[in-house]
């Protein structure tokens, strides 16, 4: 059981993160991905666990979401 609860969602990030080689660049979907998933344990972290923040911590956060937003913007 453990095994299915684990390696079901590790198989679907690696599907998800290859299909969005066919809409993104490797260069955008890889710094993404990383900073993405750490953004989204932060915030469950928060919102879960009710773990304490501190300002160190919000601005890491807010400098992850400003990092994917430019990561978006084409010239």
């Amino acid at each position: 059981m453990t095994g299915l609860s684990v390696g079901i969602p590790n198989m679907l990030a690696s599907f998800f993160l290859i299909e969005s080689f066919n809409h993104f660049k490797a260069s955008v979907a890889f710094p993404i991905y990383s900073s993405g998933t750490i953004l989204l344990i932060n915030v469950g972290g928060i919102l879960i666990f009710k773990e304490k923040t501190k300002k160190k911590d919000i601005i890491a956060i807010m400098l992850i979401i400003v990092a994917i937003l430019l990561m978006n913007i084409e010239f």
